[in-house]
């Protein structure tokens, strides 16, 4: 069941969006409704996976960067949107993989990234471990 925020934050980013990109999306009739789901997008620009929470009418649970949850407003924020943190300098990935098959085990959506343009720098990089990995 989603929550009231969840939802309320989705129509916002819908409309937002709305604003911002004219977004056409071709073949979501072929987006599971239930049962377990992986969505494995190529991020480019921070406004994708705002794109893709906005799209889609599942709830979809997201890893993200460790420092986005660094600021007690954020980490809030972030939780309620059901991301996962990862810490991507450590290497150490055992609690975000076990949260993301959690996701899986239960039936739900999980979305991960494949290959991440710096935003800052524009440099494209390709995971070293990504969709393969969680196999």
């Amino acid at each position: 069941m989603r929550s009231m925020f969840y939802t309320s934050m989705k129509w916002l980013s819908k409309i937002i969006l709305c604003f911002i990109f004219r977004i056409e999306v071709i073949g979501i009739e072929n987006f599971p409704k239930t049962g377990p789901v992986i969505v494995a997008a190529s991020h480019t620009s921070n406004y994708d996976p705002v794109i893709l929470f906005s799209i889609f009418n599942r709830k979809i649970h997201f890893l993200a960067k460790k420092e986005l949850f660094q600021r007690r407003m954020a980490n809030w924020l972030f939780q309620k949107l059901h991301a996962i943190p990862v810490d991507r300098q450590s290497g150490i990935v055992i609690r975000p993989v076990r949260r993301s098959l959690k996701v899986i085990e239960n039936g739900k959506c999980l979305e991960f990234s494949l290959k991440v343009k710096d935003v800052k720098t524009g440099k494209v990089s390709i995971r070293k471990k990504g969709v393969a990995f969680s196999g």
